[in-house]
């Protein structure tokens, strides 16, 4: 018995269908059982004779980290073949933040320092993207130790309010965003003398 799919040591998350193959040259097979808590208990189904086996296996079951399946072939004589695999569950997304500017808050400065945090419990991160256009364009971040930061050029988008996104992806293909809404004012209040009382002498 072997296992073709996924790969041995994988990562994997959702629902994944394991599948591998029976060789019997002798005998028949009648059937084959599965575990995936080293034994304890059991699931019994039929054998997919040479043509090979298959299991859909929901992996939102288990906890995050490692996860072996036992499998076990019996054919018509009562002997028994088995075969043990491992992979590693990662349904924990990571996550990606935004500690400054905060929601809502005004950006006055025409390139502006925008950070957070990031992270990922099961799988290492593979990249940080930031974006100013709701998805449009993604520019690469910095990040590392938990937290990113990157300079921001906000002058086109001046005397506004803006969505800026942030979007984390781990190596086993998860992602997750996260955005601030920020209001954007480059523009100094004017201030000026009524013409009236320029140059205009005063007294008392």
């Amino acid at each position: 018995t072997f296992m073709t799919n996924p790969a041995n040591n994988a990562t994997v998350w959702g629902t994944v269908v394991f599948a591998g193959t029976n060789v019997e040259n002798v005998s028949f097979l009648s059937g084959w059982k599965w575990s995936t808590n080293a034994g304890t208990t059991w699931t019994t189904a039929l054998s997919n004779t040479n043509a090979g086996w298959f299991l859909s296996l929901d992996t939102t079951g288990h906890a995050d980290g490692a996860l072996a399946l036992d499998v076990r072939t019996t054919n018509a004589t009562g002997l028994e073949g088995s075969a043990s695999f491992m992979v590693y569950v990662s349904n924990t997304p990571p996550a990606a933040a935004f500690t400054a500017p905060t929601n809502l808050a005004w950006v006055t400065n025409g390139i502006t320092a925008y950070g957070g945090t990031v992270s990922s419990v099961t799988a290492p991160l593979i990249g940080t993207w930031f974006s100013t256009n709701l998805g449009g364009t993604w520019a690469p971040v910095p990040n590392g130790a938990g937290t990113w930061a990157t300079n921001v050029n906000v002058s086109n988008l001046a005397n506004s309010t803006n969505v800026f996104w942030i979007i984390a992806s781990n190596a086993a293909g998860r992602g997750a965003t996260n955005f601030v809404t920020n209001l954007i004012d480059l523009t100094p209040p004017a201030l000026s003398f009524a013409a009236a009382y320029s140059n205009s002498t005063v007294a008392g």
